[in-house]
Order: C-alpha cells, then structure tokens, then sequence
C-alpha cells in the first residue's frame, strides 16, 4: 500500500501538470484513488476528503454518473479495509451506509436500475456487518419484492442474506427457505461461480437445525466446488472441513473425522500460522471425542498460538476461545476455563453459539459459587435454547410432514404389490375351480332339491321385505325433496333480502350507509350461496369447498368491478365441510377477501390475493387469506380493533372452535385454523 500510494501521488501530480479533466486518469479520478489507498493504510479521514473532493467536482460539472459511481467507491474503499470491531470499525461501516444511500438516490434518478440492485445488496450486506439486521432484512425484501424478475444475481444474494440474518438471530426455520429459493433463483440465473456460498449457507442451516447428515453433504459438496477454484481461501476451505468433522464426531464417526482433517492438510499445506491453529483446532475436536484429553489440550493450546489477535479474522478467535474454554469445563478445569471466556461477553455470535456461551458461564460461576450470577446465565441459557427448541419443534412437524407424504407413497406401493399377487391367486383359483367343477356337480345336484324348498320360502320373504324397502325409499326421497325445498327457499328468502337492501340503496345519498348495505348483501350471498350448493349437489349436508370459495371470489369480483386489477392465487384442498362450519368459514372468507379488496391496493393499483385452505396431518385444517398491500396502519395493534369486520370474524372463528391471528408483514395475512366437525369430511 505504501508504495501503490506513490504511484498514485505521482499520477496525481502528473494529471494536474496536464490539466487533465477526463477519462480514467482525470484529476478526480485519479483523486479517487489516492483516497482509497489512504482509507486501505486506516487514514480514513484523508481519504473521505479526498473522496468528497471529487464528489464535489463531478456535482459541480453536473457528470451525476460519475458523481453515483465515487459514492459507490468510497462505501466500497470503506467497509473493505476496516478491521476489527471497534468505534473506528464502526464509524468506517456508518460511512460506507451512508455513501451507498448517497449512490442509490442517484442511480435511481438515472433509472439505472441494474447498478441500482448492486448498490442496494451492498448496502444491505453493511447493514448486516454492522448488526442491524432489522435493516439488512427489509433492504433484502424489497430487493427481492421490486426486482425478483430483473434476472440479477443479486436477488439470489438478498435471499441468502436473508437466510444468513435469520441464521444469526436464532430463526433457523425462517432462514431454510430462503437459502433454497436463493439456491433456486441461481439456477435460474446460471450463476455457477457463487454455487459454493450458498451451499456453504445451507450447510449451516441443516447444521444448527441438527440434521447433521444433510449438513455433511453440502458441505462436502462445497468444499469440492472451492477445492476446483485455483488460490482459493485456505481459511474458506479449512473452515467448513472444520463443520464436517464437528458432524462426523456427532455421529460417533470418530476416525473418519480425523482422516477428513488429516485428508485436507495433505492437500493444502497449511500457508499461514492462522491456517496452522485452525488445523489444531479441528484436530483438536477428534482427539477429544478419542478421550485422548492430553493430545486434545496440546491442540487446542497451539490453536490458542497461533489464531493469534492481531489478525482480521478475530471472530475466529472468540470461536477458538470458547472451543477450548468447552473442553476445560468438560474436564471441570474452571479456573483455566474462565481465562479464554474473559472478554467474549457482548461479541456477536451465532444464536447457538451465545447458548453454549451463557451454560459455560453458569458452569463456572456455579464452582465458584457465585450462585445469583449462576442463576442469570442459567436463565440466559435456557431463553435461548426454549427459543431454539420451538424452531426444533417446527422442524419436526415438518418431518412428520414429509414422513406422512413418503408413508402414503410406500402404501400406495404396497397395494399395487398387493393387486398383482391377488390377480395370480385369480389365475391359480379359476384353475382349481376348473378342476373341482364336475366334483361340485354332483353334489349341487343333491343340494338342488332343498335350495329350491328354501328358494320358495325366501321368495315369500323377500315379497314383504321388498313392501318395506319401497316405502322406506319413498320416505327417503320425499325427505330428500323436503330438505333441498328448505334450502331452496333460504336462498330465495335471503336474495329477496338482497334485493331490497339493492332497492334501499338507491334512495341513500350517504356513501358510509351504502357501504354499510354492500357489505350486508354480501354476507348475505356468502351464505345464500351455501344453501344453493346443497339444493344443487347429491349430498344434503355437505359443502365443496373448492367449488364454493371458487363461486364466492367471482362473486365478489364482479360486486366490486375488479377486471384484472386484482389476482387470486387460491390452493385448496378438496375438502367437504357441513352447514355448520360452512356458514361461519364462508362470512370470514367473504369478510378477509372484502378487506383485501378495498383497502390492499390503491384503486389505480393492480395486485394478488392468496387464498389457501389446507388439511394438515394433525387433523387442523388452516385457512390464509394474504395480501401483498399496504398493511395495517403503523402503530395499530391488530388484537384491538373494533370494527365489525373483525369483531364478526373474531366471533365466527370460536363459533368454529378455531382461532383467529391476523399478522402485518408485507401485507395483511389472516390465518384461521380449525378441527372439521365429525359430520364433515375430507376425500383426496
């Protein structure tokens, strides 16, 4: 760096002597690199004034693009060469956000939105370094809301920032699926040089997640895609060895994670006295599962040495410090163990990580018999890992999930076996039947005799019997009549309603009173359509769901003159519901759908609805209406609003024996979830 800024002082001074006010070696291009070089040697000062120089220059001769471009550099130039994470880290991550919002502004006025999405993830990746992660995610979202379609790599990397965030904050469940859309958008894309991150990042979700195989594989798969990249990171490749090992020893497979390191230090000799301790350290897990405590401790003593502080790569000595500081509590070594977690308090850590760290702690204060400050670490402990234990959970519901598919699809399998050695048993019995039939003959002969004395009583029987079965169906079908004239009349009863409701709200002028009436009509269509559907259908009782939300949505698509503004994406399982449950989950639908439609999208703004009613294998069935609008107003509190809307929907979920939760995320969604009454059923 020392001697690139002379080059560059020179350049400098050359550009001036020729007055040079353009192309690559300009006097503010070339300022613009003098400052980077002076930010790279920790001169941050002199190299924001250099940047700021230009900057000036480029506004003042109105070059708006280069002007967008030297933001961009110095937010670069700022966040690459900060070191460490103290206030000067800090500031430096406080200066690159501000100069990538400063870039922003610019190339959206330009409209230059492909450099625009670059500028943007950059921004988010800062907001991430510099733990506001609240921010990273919604700068990832609307990345991913606003340009999803523009076909750049970076949406993929606002997916596994996403994914990368909520791994960090402890929600493993929520980071699984974006690291697979990311993995997915990069097929897409075709972008096979960045495959090796985002495998590494799915790794590390199976990873905290406790599937350990799936871990293992990927990360496997990542280690072979870096070890095809020539001069690729030591650091990258041991690292994620590292995960492999910490896997293999999980599963008891103590040798084989001690060939892998031994495997790896072969093929890349170590380059580094940083790369040195992180093989001790890996070594170090192995001999320790060997109970080979004296072996262990010599590595992971020399992993202490050489992860030495002065390196870029502190996060790696925290890691290190509390690896060894595990192994002495292991060995009820506190006092040693104290010394390496002195100083970690408030480091940023993995939510895992912070849960090992707060039982160290609880250990150790316990043999010292600091029992209050025992208590708080414990209590730290066991926050954390209840936290970690629910995403577990929902984990476990989805395997149970996947397990019931797999079981249907093996049972399938089973019965088509089943089919096949019953057509064989056909085979061999029509043969047996052949050879037994001119045997059977003989005896059906004597046998006919008393068949027929018995045919003759059964005939006289049967007459009776036959009188009583005719009037039982008359009974039944004058029932079914009755019962579909009843519903018939409701629905004609309610529309009658609805047409005078039409009637009154010609002569109101009051458009609160006309809402008021158009909401009423259409409550009293969503239950008037159910008693059409049971007049219309064989059964008396029973209400399609697919067919009866597909009616009510044109319905209300028409009511409300929608066109194409608005789109239903509707995934609805073939579900069968009675009057019952029909009526109250009809008018939540209708009250939902209603919503979304008025106040989602501004009248001039098009947008989706998602409408999905599923029958999980817990016996719930959960209903979601989503939309992608406006949301709820900042500060309301969806638990205490009193409109009629949703006090009714409130009051028809218990009349389900459900429960109701509305959520304001990118939208409004609306979740029901219910038990179908035993007289309902549910038909694949």
């Amino acid at each position: 760096m020392d001697t690139a800024l002379t080059y560059f002082k020179n350049a400098l001074n050359l550009s001036q002597q020729l007055h040079k006010t353009d192309g690559n070696y300009s006097i503010d291009k070339t300022t613009t690199y003098l400052g980077m070089v002076y930010i790279a040697l920790k001169n941050r000062d002199r190299g924001k004034q250099l940047y700021m120089k230009a900057i000036s220059n480029f506004h003042m001769k109105r070059q708006v693009a280069l002007e967008a471009r030297t933001w961009y550099k110095l937010g670069l130039s700022a966040i690459q060469y900060r070191t460490g994470y103290d206030s000067s880290a800090r500031n430096s991550l406080a200066l690159g956000i501000a100069s990538y919002k400063n870039a922003i502004k610019i190339y959206h006025k330009l409209n230059e939105t492909s450099t625009e999405i670059n500028v943007r993830y950059s921004l988010a990746d800062a907001y991430f370094l510099s733990d506001h992660s609240d921010s990273s995610e919604n700068e990832c979202l609307d990345i991913i809301k606003n340009y999803q379609f523009s076909g750049r790599k970076e949406i993929a990397g606002a997916f596994m920032l996403l994914s990368t965030t909520n791994r960090y904050e402890g929600n493993y469940n929520i980071a699984l699926p974006y690291i697979l859309k990311g993995i997915e958008y990069l097929k897409k894309t075709n972008d096979t040089l960045s495959r090796e991150s985002f495998y590494g990042e799915l790794a590390l979700v199976y990873q905290e997640l406790g599937q350990t195989e799936n871990s293992i594989i990927w990360y496997r798969k990542t280690i072979q895609l870096r070890e095809r990249v020539p001069g690729y990171s030591q650091t990258s490749i041991f690292r994620t060895v590292g995960f492999v090992v910490q896997g293999l020893v999980k599963q008891k497979k103590i040798n084989e994670a001690l060939n892998e390191i031994l495997a790896a230090e072969k093929r890349h000799p170590p380059e580094s006295d940083f790369i040195k301790g992180t093989i001790a350290e890996i070594k170090g897990y192995c001999y320790e599962a060997q109970k080979n405590f004296p072996l262990a401790e010599k590595n992971y003593l020399d992993m202490i040495r050489l992860i030495t502080p002065g390196q870029d790569e502190s996060v790696f000595l925290y890691i290190a410090r509390l690896d060894i500081a595990k192994f002495y509590v292991q060995q009820k070594k506190y006092k040693k163990a104290n010394l390496y977690l002195d100083g970690l308090a408030g480091k940023r850590f993995f939510a895992s990580y912070e849960r090992d760290l707060q039982f160290l702690w609880y250990k150790i204060d316990s043999a010292k018999g600091d029992y209050l400050s025992s208590l708080n670490h414990l209590r730290n402990y066991k926050a954390t890992s209840d936290s970690l234990f629910s995403i577990i959970k929902n984990k476990q519901i989805a395997e149970i999930q996947i397990k019931y598919e797999t079981d249907q699809k093996e049972r399938d399998i089973k019965l088509l076996k089943k089919d096949g050695l019953l057509q064989r048993e056909k085979v061999i019995r029509s043969e047996n039947m052949r050879n037994i039939t001119l045997g059977g003959l003989v005896l059906l002969i004597l046998f006919i005799g008393l068949l027929y004395n018995g045919y003759r009583l059964k005939q006289r029987n049967n007459v009776s019997l036959n009188q009583l079965l005719n009037e039982k169906d008359r009974l039944l079908r004058d029932k079914e009549w009755l019962i579909k004239e009843i519903h018939h009349r409701v629905k004609n009863n309610l529309q009658i309603v609805m047409g005078l409701l039409q009637r009154q709200s010609a002569y109101i002028n009051n458009n609160e009173a006309l809402e008021v009436i158009k909401n009423s009509e259409n409550r009293m269509h969503s239950i008037a359509l159910i008693h059409q559907k049971l007049y219309q259908s064989e059964s008396l009782d029973l209400i399609s769901m697919p067919e009866y939300i597909d009616e009510l949505i044109s319905y209300l698509k028409d009511s409300y003159d929608l066109g194409n503004r608005i789109q239903f994406e509707k995934q609805i399982d073939v579900i069968k519901l009675d009057v019952a449950q029909a009526v109250p989950l009809g008018l939540i639908l209708n009250e939902a759908i209603t919503n979304a439609i008025k106040y989602a999208y501004a009248s001039d703004e098009t947008g989706i609805v998602k409408i999905a009613l599923k029958r999980m294998s817990d016996g719930f069935n959960y209903l979601t209406i989503i939309d992608h609008g406006k949301g709820l107003p900042a500060g309301l509190d969806s638990e205490n609003i009193g409109t009629l809307g949703l006090n009714l929907m409130k009051g028809l979920s218990k009349q389900l024996g459900g429960k109701l939760k509305i959520e304001n995320f990118n939208g409004v969604i609306v979740k029901v979830s219910f038990k179908t009454e035993s007289a309902a059923s549910y038909s694949m």
